[in-house]
């Protein structure tokens, strides 16, 4: 346990802590809009001003998503397996080579349908599209019903289910 502790320390010494870390995130987030015009940062945190969501959109994200990409985006999630925990919220596009296109990403401290409206209402004010939309999910977390509260009828959606092969 002290070389635990040991390696722990040498790794903030290196690379800083958690804690000064997420304290930079609001930089981070203005040095992000400032350096990519069009792009969205947003950071929101609790009432004891510790971390809640971060929601990222970068300018060429968007703009490429709008004019080269088909109207199909998939949301999934991923659990951040850090001190802090979190999960990843991505939504993902097929580009014109059939490749994945990052559309945007969230961190939120949980999955929960709160942090899913938050993000999906976010993705709708970043990516303004006249073309109707397509979401591929798991639709897990009410995840079916955020989605047509915020797009109403003016979308699409398509379940996709992973099966473990042994």
């Amino acid at each position: 346990s002290q070389a635990w502790r040991a390696k722990g320390l040498a790794r903030e010494q290196l690379h800083g802590s958690h804690k000064e870390a997420y304290s930079q995130l609001p930089f981070f987030c203005n040095k992000i809009i400032e350096t990519n015009p069009g792009s969205v940062a947003k950071l929101t945190t609790k009432e004891d001003s510790s971390f809640h969501r971060l929601f990222v959109s970068f300018h060429a994200s968007i703009s490429g998503f709008e004019r080269g990409c088909r109207p199909l985006i998939f949301l999934d999630s991923t659990p951040l397996n850090s001190k802090y925990q979190g999960v990843l919220l991505t939504a993902t596009a097929a580009d014109g080579d059939d490749g994945i296109f990052p559309v945007a990403f969230a961190i939120v401290d949980d999955e929960t349908n709160d942090n899913w409206h938050y993000f999906i209402l976010e993705l709708r004010s970043a990516v303004s599209t006249s073309q109707q939309i397509t979401f591929i999910a798991n639709f897990q977390n009410g995840l079916k019903e955020t989605l047509r509260e915020i797009y109403g009828g003016g979308c699409y959606h398509g379940y996709f289910f992973l099966k473990n092969f042994l």
